[in-house]
């Protein structure tokens, strides 16, 4: 979660400076996919050290994509549409993190069928659910060929405001 909060805010003031938000959107689907692939190795010995450095991975991921993607919506929206935009984003990204708790758990319910219950038994099962993770990032990565280089209205720093009177007629 640390990881996950300092590379958004890091990455977010970035993209405030500069406007180009391209960059971090592919890394971060690339380094959410090869994190998911470093937790699908996991096993009942894995040292803690390890899990806490693979689990910092998987927030440096998701730390450039998660908020990256709604600045990305608002650049894409006139000023009319703002709150809308960001609702909608941000409702999206919910259903997105429910679906992403309900699939693999039902595929963790599915792995566990048949075998008596343990901590064993399912800290044998987590890999094999959180293996297909990896592809579900992947398919990410391509999207983001598709977006603009720079945003659209950089951040200037400044404090702004829209009124009616600034739409144009």
């Amino acid at each position: 979660m640390l990881t996950f909060m300092a590379v958004s805010s890091l990455a977010g003031a970035r993209i405030g400076a500069s406007g180009r938000f391209k960059p971090y959107l592919p890394a971060g689907s690339a380094v959410a996919v090869l994190g998911f692939a470093l937790l699908s190795r996991l096993t009942p010995d894995t040292p803690y050290a390890v899990l806490a450095v693979e689990i910092a991975v998987l927030g440096v991921g998701f730390g450039l994509l998660m908020q990256n993607l709604v600045v990305v919506a608002q650049n894409a929206a006139s000023p009319a549409d703002l709150a809308a935009t960001t609702s909608a984003a941000v409702s999206v990204r919910g259903l997105g993190l429910a679906l992403g708790v309900a699939i693999p758990s039902t595929l963790l319910t599915r792995e566990l069928q048949g075998r008596p219950p343990s901590p064993a038994a399912t800290a044998a099962a987590i890999p094999d659910v959180l293996f297909w993770g990896a592809p579900a990032a992947a398919v990410l990565v391509a999207p983001m060929a598709l977006l603009p280089r720079k945003a659209r209205h950089p951040a200037s720093g400044e404090a702004t405001a829209w009124t009616p009177a600034d739409e144009p007629a």
